[in-house]
């Protein structure tokens, strides 16, 4: 396969390279690790959805900044989504997974690792991670940051609702005869109500959303996913940018 062939999109793909190749695409730059969660979506969204998201936002955010882009790891912390599907890390767990790919990525000559998270359940545990992780075999550090995707619009993220429903509209077919409305905050609460439900739903989301959905996806389009993603990993970018450096190329499409 031509070299070409391996940067969808302008990403380098460090899954697709061959290990000289890569060790030269990961020598210098920031790495890209996409973090999403196997956990209910609802009726009508796979299981996958976060793990789906992170790897989009990802793959256009390396393909315009011209960073190193990881296969994504797809498990997090999803308790609170019991007793329905959810195939959990525990957080000790996670933590030292992303501590071991920070080091890996350090051996092969990586300045920085980014984590570009999909998952609310993940952020406490990210959130105690070192700004810097020293190689497996004594290389210098690599610096470790987050960036939370949701944060980077003013869209309601929600759980299966709107937003993640058009996100994976955008990115292929989404039963949408299966939808249904979920679970929507009274205008008149407070915001002292509003936190004690989001303390809640951190506990047990289905004790706050039975059916499984915060918000209503039944609106959801494929437009509003796109402008959705585009407005994402823009911010995403722009994070990354003023946390790492780089110069922007133009971002592309994704491909389908």
């Amino acid at each position: 396969m031509a070299q070409g062939a391996r940067r969808a999109g302008g990403a380098r793909e460090i899954a697709r390279l061959a290990d000289g190749a890569a060790m030269r695409a990961l020598a210098g730059r920031v790495a890209v690790l996409p973090l999403g969660a196997i956990e209910q979506h609802g009726p009508h969204l796979p299981v996958s959805t976060d793990a789906e998201i992170a790897a989009e936002i990802a793959r256009r955010v390396c393909g315009t900044l011209g960073y190193a882009l990881l296969p994504p790891l797809p498990y997090g912390t999803s308790l609170e989504h019991a007793p329905r599907l959810q195939v959990s890390l525990s957080g000790p767990t996670l933590r030292m997974a992303v501590r071991d790919i920070a080091a890996s990525v350090a051996d092969a000559g990586a300045r920085a690792l980014v984590v570009i998270n999909a998952h609310h359940g993940n952020m406490a545990h990210l959130a105690r991670l070192p700004r810097s992780v020293r190689g497996h075999t004594g290389a210098a550090p690599a610096r470790l940051a987050t960036v939370n995707y949701w944060r980077h619009s003013g869209a309601e993220l929600g759980h299966a609702g709107h937003t993640e429903t058009s996100v994976m509209l955008a990115l292929g077919p989404v039963d949408m005869s299966r939808a249904r409305k979920g679970y929507s905050e009274p205008p008149s609460a407070t915001p002292r109500q509003r936190g004690r439900t989001a303390r809640l739903a951190a506990r047990s989301f289905l004790s706050v959303a039975p059916g499984g959905v915060w918000g209503d996806p039944r609106g959801a389009t494929r437009a509003d996913g796109e402008r959705l993603l585009a407005e994402f990993a823009d911010g995403v970018a722009s994070e990354c940018v003023r946390l790492f450096g780089g110069r922007r190329r133009p971002m592309s499409a994704r491909r389908r």
